[in-house]
This record gives structure tokens, C-alpha cells and sequence, in this order.
């Protein structure tokens, strides 16, 4: 094909509408381009550009099959759904979301898998559990410890005459790093989106509520909660869950008998967690959201019957999983000695002595488009599943890690006291 002449400089003449196309044909032939190609290009999204190639020809093309391997790959291949998918595969169903995989599930299955959960990532945190020991017992004023490898902290044996001094220094500079921090109430300030008198009052109102929910969840004290751990721990967490028993009171929620006063409405509430009652998935870093995460809670049997019933009760006693607070020698299931915690934190250790506890997995998995598309949720305690499971209740992972201020890029990071203790230690023996 010969292109048609172009007009030379100076010169008048114009070209015309099939000149000006046969001219843009011609270009687009010799790069190599099609006006299907170029269309194509036009109306992909950045998503669809950069959606990973397809499986090869040779692998499994049975979307079932794929979508099983990805299970496993990414939750183990004890995770429940599995299973479920191809009994309801089998029995013709054509929603494969949760809710629905979910009828083709036993409850003993979502109970091992979570606690599996917990139990892989055991090793992820053996190593920063073993270090924050040391820094509970340096608040503490235990600070002539030591340890042979990776075993437990121990004070060594001294000579009969000597004396070991401990002028501590790192319990003091981290109350006045907690004071600081707790002192500094946020301020909240909402400002409209145009000067439209509406808009004001839609500002206002988003402002007085947050205000509210502030105080309502108790903020300050869970602020002042996460601060005091993250000191020792490098990280502290908040987990936001719904309370059924908070809020204001609603004659419409009864149980629609006659002389029914009503219940509840239910609201948002905050608790706060220790590094040792957490678990997340391995791609987990400072700046990467966890795949999953694992809450291990002991709690006393009064308090899972008083949440759930009976059969959280009767399930956690068939179970020999109750750690025996106060035994010095035996190794918490969260992966602390218990003299540490009767050291560090007497009351936490002293208000479950002989007293019946459960064990309670609370287990978030973020959404995944091709596997949980709408993510998941469940409440485990002792082998009793009493909650779930369901899509999450938020659309995210209600976790959020609560950090000193260290650099340390890990998802639980080192936190600064670390740096203190060999200049604390150096008064020490100065004074001794």
C-alpha cells in the first residue's frame, strides 16, 4: 500500500477525510499495530492489565479444583471449606459462598483448624515472646537475669557476701514515656464539605459522634492499656468487636412477647490485647496487613458462660487445654512461663488461681476475591464452635497494632526499652 503524498511546507493544500485515515492505516501497519488492538488496550482497566497470567494448559482447568488448591494453600489443608466445596458441588449448589459451604461443615473441624492456626505460627513468635520476658522482669526489678540459650530467664547464683543492686531506672522512664502519651487527648475536628448550612450540621453531627464513641468505648484507659504493654512488647493491640449488650436501650428489640422491655441495640467496644495472645500469617510486616489473624483469649469459665451459654462450658471441660496458672515450671500455652506474668502482672496472674478456664480462638480471614470474597469470621471456645462462621462483620480485620514508636520493620516489633538495658545495667553493678 503507498501512502499518500504529504502536503511539503508553505504549501495549501489540505488533505482529505480517506487521505487522513489511509495515512494513520498505513503508520499503524508498519508498527505493528490493529484498530482491534488498540481498542482493546483503550478500554482495559489497571486491574485487568495486571491480573496474573492464567494456569498453564497441563494443570486441573476445573475452577472447583483450582479454587480448593488455592484454600489450601493459603488457610492449610485442614481448612473446612474443602471438604464442603465438593460435597456441595455434589449436591448441585450453585451460591458456594460461605454461609452455604458452611452447612456442609462439622463444627469439630472449624474447632481444630483454628487452634492448628495458632499452633503454626508458633515459631513466628518464640523468639520475640522469649525476648520481652527479659523486659517485663527489667520493669519489674528483676535485672540480674540470665539465660542459657533460648531457656528461661533465671537469676544466676552469687557468692554468699555479695550484694546485687538494682536501681531502676527503665520502670520510671517508661511511666514518664505512658504519661506523656496518655496526656494528649486527640481532638476531633470535622469539617464540612462545602459552606452549605446542611453540610454544617452534617459536620457537626459526625463530630459530636465521634466524640461519643470515644468516651462510650473508654478510650483513654484502652489507650493507656496499649501503651503500657507496647512498652515492654514493642506492640500492643486493639480488637473492635460488637457488644449485644452495650448501647442504649430499645423497647423494639424484646423477644416481641407481651410485657417484654426491651434489649439492647448493641455497639462497638475495645479490648486490648497482648503480643502473646496474638497470631497473624506469615506475610505479615510493619507495612504489609496480615492474611488472617489469631486471638487466643483464657478466660474463666464464668465469663464463656455468661457469653455463650452452656455449651461453651460443657465443650472447653472436656478439654485438659486449661493452663494451671501459678505452676512456675510449666510453659503457658501463649508461650510465657507463668512466674513471669505472677512477677509482671500479678493481678492478670493471680484472678484465674484455681479458678475453671477455657480457651477462646477468635479467628479474622481478609477478603479474597476467588476465595473468600466477603472474608471470614469465628468464635471457638474450648471444642465448641459458638460463633460462625460468617462473613466478617466489618469487611476488614478488626485488629489494629498499637507500637512504642520503634523503627524495627517486623509486624512485632522490638521495642526501644531493649536499647536501655545494658546502660541499666552498668549502674547497676557500678552501685552493687
Amino acid at each position: 500500500m503507498t501512502a499518500p503524498p504529504m502536503p511539503t511546507r508553505g504549501s495549501t493544500q489540505s488533505m482529505t477525510d480517506e487521505e487522513t485515515q489511509a495515512l494513520v492505516d498505513s503508520v499503524m501497519q508498519e508498527v505493528g499495530l490493529s484498530p482491534e488492538s488498540i481498542a482493546s488496550m483503550s478500554t482495559k482497566t489497571a486491574n485487568q492489565k495486571m491480573e496474573p497470567n492464567p494456569p498453564d494448559e497441563d494443570t486441573d482447568p476445573d475452577p472447583i479444583e483450582r479454587r480448593k488448591s488455592l484454600m489450601a494453600a493459603l488457610y492449610g489443608d485442614d481448612f473446612p471449606l474443602i471438604k464442603a466445596l465438593d460435597t456441595a458441588v455434589g449436591k448441585g449448589e450453585m451460591m458456594l459462598d460461605v454461609r452455604t459451604l458452611a452447612q456442609y461443615t462439622e463444627r469439630e473441624d472449624w474447632c481444630s483448624w483454628g487452634r492448628a492456626r495458632w499452633d503454626v505460627h508458633r515459631a513466628a513468635v518464640a523468639t520475640h515472646l522469649w525476648l520481652i520476658q527479659r523486659n517485663r522482669l527489667y520493669r519489674a526489678g528483676q535485672q540480674w537475669v540470665s539465660s542459657k540459650g533460648r531457656g528461661p530467664w533465671r537469676e544466676p547464683p552469687r557468692q554468699a557476701e555479695s550484694a546485687r543492686v538494682v536501681h531502676n531506672l527503665e520502670d520510671k522512664a517508661l511511666d514518664q514515656r505512658l504519661q506523656v502519651m496518655t496526656d494528649q487527648r486527640p481532638g476531633f475536628l470535622v469539617d464540612p464539605s462545602s459552606m452549605d448550612p446542611d453540610e454544617k450540621r452534617k459536620a457537626s453531627a459526625r463530630q459530636q459522634a465521634l466524640e461519643f464513641l470515644y468516651d462510650a468505648q473508654k478510650m483513654e484507659d484502652q489507650a493507656r492499656n496499649a501503651a503500657y504493654w507496647a512498652g515492654t512488647d514493642g506492640t500492643a493491640f486493639w480488637h473492635v468487636y460488637w457488644d449485644r449488650d452495650a448501647g442504649p436501650w430499645d423497647t423494639r428489640m424484646g423477644d416481641g412477647k407481651k410485657g417484654s422491655k426491651g434489649a439492647p441495640l448493641g455497639d462497638l467496644r475495645t479490648q486490648t490485647l497482648r503480643c502473646e495472645q496474638v497470631r497473624v500469617s506469615s506475610n505479615a510486616t510493619a507495612t504489609e496487613e496480615p492474611l488472617y489473624v489469631v486471638i487466643r483469649d483464657v478466660i474463666p469459665e464464668q465469663e464463656a458462660a455468661w457469653l455463650y451459654g452452656d455449651a461453651a462450658v460443657q465443650k472447653s471441660s472436656e478439654t485438659d487445654a486449661n493452663p494451671s496458672m501459678g505452676s512456675g515450671s510449666q510453659l503457658y500455652e501463649s508461650g510465657l512461663p507463668n512466674w513471669v506474668l505472677d512477677i509482671t502482672n500479678p493481678g492478670e496472674a493471680e484472678r484465674m488461681r484455681n479458678v475453671p478456664t477455657a480457651e477462646r480462638y477468635t479467628v479474622y480471614v481478609d477478603r479474597h476475591p476467588d476465595t473468600l470474597p466477603e472474608g471470614l469470621q469465628l468464635v471457638v471456645v474450648g471444642n465448641a464452635l459458638v460463633w460462625g462462621p460468617d462473613d466478617l462483620q466489618f469487611g476488614v480485620i478488626p485488629v489494629i497494632p498499637v507500637c512504642d514508636g520503634s523503627t524495627d520493620p517486623s509486624y512485632f516489633k522490638r521495642p526501644i526499652c531493649e536499647q536501655w538495658h545494658d546502660h541499666q545495667m552498668q549502674l547497676n553493678a557500678a552501685l552493687s
